[in-house]
């Protein structure tokens, strides 16, 4: 049974790693980063598009939840700097809407209304502003993940 994906996605082009002969040698601790690193981009670039999706909705909610721990610390750089980071997620799974799809109408309202909750978190620093976009990043993934057991 095939799913009904409102999203347009097409898949990033790999990248070309290119590197110098007389680089010196890597720390530890950044070779396990670009290994993590390389880790995450496998798992990007072999992912369905309804797996992608699935990867933007936990992203956008990891970032929710730690602007609202950061908020709660009261460090307004980092709960800046993630509320615009779950923007970005929120700008991206609008941008991939396949708008011939009646429901991708629907999908767009609620990502308006998500993203000028974050914009206002941020203006405001207001931890409801954040309550309001994770509930609804929250169901939406839930229903994406229940719509995904059912292929």
């Amino acid at each position: 049974m095939a799913m009904l994906n409102p999203y347009n996605y097409s898949k990033p082009a790999a990248k070309a790693v290119l590197r110098s002969p007389n680089k010196p040698l890597v720390h530890q601790a950044t070779k396990q980063k670009s290994q993590h690193d390389a880790y995450l981009e496998q798992k990007i670039l072999t992912a369905s598009p309804q797996e992608l999706t699935l990867m933007l909705y936990e992203g956008l909610i990891k970032f929710i939840k730690m602007a609202r721990l950061f908020n709660e610390q009261g460090n307004i750089g980092k709960t800046g700097e993630h509320l615009i980071k779950a923007q970005a997620i929120v700008s991206e799974l609008q941008s991939t809407l396949d708008m011939d799809y009646e429901i991708s109408n629907e999908f767009d309202a609620l990502y308006d209304f998500i993203y000028d909750k974050l914009v206002e978190s941020n203006v405001e620093k207001n931890e409801q502003h954040m309550l309001d976009a994770l509930v609804i990043a929250e169901e939406m993934r839930d229903t994406w993940k229940e719509a995904m057991s059912l292929l």
